[in-house]
């Protein structure tokens, strides 16, 4: 809500969440933990159909509607400085929203076409094919991959494992957890995890990869991928049951975890660099090896120690 901020209007995050039907007596609207005031959303409902009732009525694309919300906003409205909306205007930053209508701002642009609509007059619309085309223009006139980090280093599934696997910590503390060096131990065995599994499936892009100047790690890796996935997977597993002994998981996580070994094992003995399709079908059994280490950490959680 980006927008709404630039208004001069706030978000709340609460230390409880009451009756929701108290909330609504009291005009305040609730995003999960966060308030706003209803009010203030309905006056920012208002601004977005006063700025589409500015525009031509024709179908545009999203970026070209928010870039008229930043010139309105740079226009001297704005109560806050500084929003991103604003500043990726004075900066010919496009943005783009795929889904107005299952935001608040899609509300301002509802009111804007039943105006219209009543009166008999024609009215603007958000094209998503008009999206697609510009960032397809986009994509073309850059003229280089968008694979950033493939570029700059050989290990873009380090990345990758840090990112993906960052839900670990965030799930954890918006638990309450207070176990902070299992959870990093835990945090650490899924991006490792993942490092080995995406080597795995970056062996059957090599040869593109290879052609295009990207990098990988089965790359970076050559003839010696194989034993380095098998290591990586073993470290994987090892912080993986530290994390469960620290966090005192019952003895009923050990067999499932066992299972879940036997299968990182097993791939790890089993894919060839240099067979595409079987690379795939590895990396594609981690959906399988996943869903064994839910049930593992699960069952651990509740027969703890």
């Amino acid at each position: 809500m980006d927008f709404f901020e630039a208004l001069g209007f706030k978000h709340y995050q609460a230390r409880e969440i009451p009756d929701d039907r108290i909330l609504r007596d009291l005009y305040i609207d609730r995003i999960y933990d966060t308030y706003i005031d209803e009010e203030e959303l309905q006056t920012t409902d208002h601004t977005i159909g006063e700025i589409a009732n500015s525009l031509d009525a024709k179908p545009i694309s999203s970026r070209a509607f928010i870039k008229a919300m930043g010139k309105w906003l740079a226009d001297g409205n704005a109560k806050k400085e500084g929003s991103l909306i604003e500043e990726c205007y004075k900066h010919g930053v496009p943005i783009f929203v795929p889904a107005f209508a299952d935001c608040s701002a899609g509300f301002g642009l509802v009111k804007h076409q039943v105006e219209r609509m009543k009166a008999g007059k024609p009215y603007l619309s958000i094209d998503a094919v008009a999206d697609f085309r510009e960032l397809t223009d986009i994509k073309i006139k850059a003229g280089k991959t968008g694979l950033f980090m493939k570029r700059i280093t050989w290990w873009p599934q380090v990345w990758l494992g840090l990112t993906f696997n960052w839900g670990v910590l965030v799930g954890y503390a918006a638990l309450g957890g207070t176990d902070w060096i299992a959870a990093g131990l835990l945090y650490a065995a899924a991006a490792l995890w993942t490092l080995g599994y995406d080597t795995i499936y970056a062996c059957q892009d090599m040869e593109d990869d290879a052609l295009v100047g990207v990098k990988s790690s089965a790359l970076a890796l050559g003839n010696a991928v194989g034993p380095a996935v098998g290591a990586i997977y073993g470290t994987s597993l090892a912080l993986t049951a530290a994390a469960a002994v620290k966090a005192g998981a019952g003895l009923v996580f050990a067999p499932v975890f066992a299972a879940y070994a036997v299968h990182l094992v097993w791939q790890a003995s089993r894919f060839r660099p240099d067979d595409g399709a079987g690379c795939l079908a590895h990396f594609r059994s981690n959906r399988e090896a996943g869903l064994i280490l839910l049930a593992a950490l699960m069952l651990g959680a509740l027969a703890p120690m």
